[in-house]
This record gives structure tokens, C-alpha cells and sequence, in this order.
């Protein structure tokens, strides 16, 4: 535990420095913060992942952004851990241009704001954050945008709350994960769709295999012992007549029963 806590402080360390030496001084701040996400990725967010968890199985690819272009990377969320993760995965495949969408609350930590300024920032009230986030689409030329669709991270109370929508809705009701929410990531699909700007997309589903329908939360993270980690990504497509909004909603729920059929096939081979 004490190495644990002991990464966790060099990462607030690593912050400062990055910023410091990244973006501060940097003429051209867009590509400074790229070089600050590659430098958290190669070093304190590796050193995390082999600290927390004792084996990390990748299954899929993820090929690099063509030029022009704007890569979709789609997840479920399960633990505090999750971006920092997908951020090792995204540096090991050599994807260093990527976004993330993260709510404003995050500009509290120190030097934050700055670091992901050129990332989209959500307030979480769709009348505010439709023409918003449009608007910081604008900005991203290139790269690769990494989207939650559940919206925040698993816990209990949360997948009451999400089973409840489900069955009130007549919606599938998900074992394992969260209900996807829609409005979001089919704006930014569209939007780029429209624009000639959509490249790949990928569907990842993040395993933490001792702590399914588990609250991973921060301080649960560096106390526990996490275990393995099974990624599997998957390229898929979606057409026009996919992006119109019903059809999308029902394209993505029916990705995210697929999420819960491989954790429920990953749980039935460690359990034989």
C-alpha cells in the first residue's frame, strides 16, 4: 500500500512538472499539452498501471490517426483508474494526439485547466453543452477523442439507478455495466461524420476481473489489490443511416450487451 500511495503522490508531482516543462514556456501551447500527455503517459501513468495491477491483456489493435482525421474511442467506465489506463493503452499503440471529455469540476485541480484546455469540457446540462461541445469540435484538427458513454464511472447505487431507467424505458437491462447514454457521442459522431473529419472508431471494454459490479473508487483503488485487467478493443463502423439518432441508440446499446456478453464469457473461463 505504501508504494501505492507513494506512485499516487509522484503522480501530483508529475502534473506540476509536466506542466512546467511542457506547457508554461511553450510557444505553441496545442502542441505543448500533447507533449505533457505523452510525457504522463510513458512515465508516471505506466509506473501506475504496473503498480496497481498485476497483469494488463490487451486483445485488439488500435491503428494511428490518419492526418485530417478525427478517431473516436469509446468505453465503458468502471474505475477512477479508467482514463489513466487508456492513456498507457493509447501510448503503447504510439496514438499521442488525444482528447478526452472530462466535467468542468476538474479545472479545481491546480494546473489542470490548462494542461486539457485544448480537450472538450462538459457541464453536464445538455442545453448548455450541445453547442459547446460543437464548438470544441471546431478545434480538434486531428487525433483521437476518448468518450465514456455511461457518462460517469460505475457504482452500486448508479446501476440501481441505471437498471430502474432500463426497465422503465423498456431498455436492456445490463449485468455488468452501466446503460449507455446516447445524445452525447452521437453529437460528436455526427458533427464529424458531417464534416469528412470521422475516422476510426473503437469500442473498448475494460475488465477489472476481481472487482465486477465493484465501487473502484480512488481511495478503494490504493488500498485494494486490483488483480488483472483484460482491454478488449474492437473496430466498428457506422454508416449514415446508423447516425440517424434512433438507429444510433439502438446500435449502441446493442454494442454495450455485447460488453456484458464478454464479461459474463470472461467470468464462465476463470470460473472453469
Amino acid at each position: 500500500m505504501i508504494k501505492k500511495f507513494f506512485i499516487f503522490f509522484m503522480l501530483i508531482l508529475h502534473i506540476f512538472y509536466g506542466w512546467l516543462t511542457k506547457i508554461k514556456f511553450a510557444q505553441d501551447k496545442t502542441k505543448g499539452r500533447i507533449n505533457y500527455k505523452k510525457f504522463m503517459s510513458s512515465t508516471i501513468y505506466r509506473d501506475i498501471v504496473n503498480c496497481y495491477i498485476n497483469k494488463l491483456e490487451i486483445e485488439g489493435t488500435i491503428e494511428k490517426t490518419d492526418e485530417n482525421k478525427v478517431d473516436v474511442f469509446i468505453s465503458n467506465h468502471t474505475s477512477s483508474i479508467d482514463f489513466i489506463i487508456i492513456s498507457y493503452i493509447l501510448h503503447k499503440f504510439q496514438i499521442r494526439n488525444y482528447y478526452c471529455i472530462y466535467k468542468k469540476e476538474i479545472n479545481n485541480i491546480p494546473f489542470q485547466a490548462d494542461c486539457y484546455k485544448d480537450d472538450i469540457q462538459i457541464d453536464r446540462n445538455w442545453d448548455k453543452d450541445k453547442d459547446a461541445i460543437i464548438q470544441q469540435l471546431d478545434r480538434i484538427k486531428s487525433g483521437l477523442i476518448v468518450i465514456f458513454p455511461e457518462g460517469t464511472r460505475f457504482d452500486k447505487k448508479k446501476y440501481i439507478k441505471s437498471k430502474r431507467f432500463c426497465y422503465q424505458n423498456k431498455l436492456p437491462i445490463f449485468n455488468y455495466t452501466l446503460a449507455p447514454k446516447a445524445k452525447g457521442t452521437h453529437l460528436i459522431l455526427e458533427n464529424l461524420y458531417n464534416k469528412n473529419k470521422l475516422g476510426n472508431i473503437y469500442d473498448t471494454t475494460i475488465l477489472f476481473n476481481n472487482h465486477i459490479k465493484s465501487d473502484l473508487y480512488l481511495m478503494k483503488v490504493l488500498q485494494k489489490d486490483i488483480g488483472n485487467v483484460n482491454i478488449k478493443i474492437e473496430s466498428i463502423k457506422f454508416n449514415n443511416d446508423d447516425l440517424k439518432y434512433e438507429n444510433f441508440k439502438e446500435k449502441l446499446f446493442r454494442i454495450w450487451l455485447k460488453k456484458n456478453i464478454y464479461i459474463d464469457r470472461k467470468q464462465l473461463s476463470l470460473a472453469t
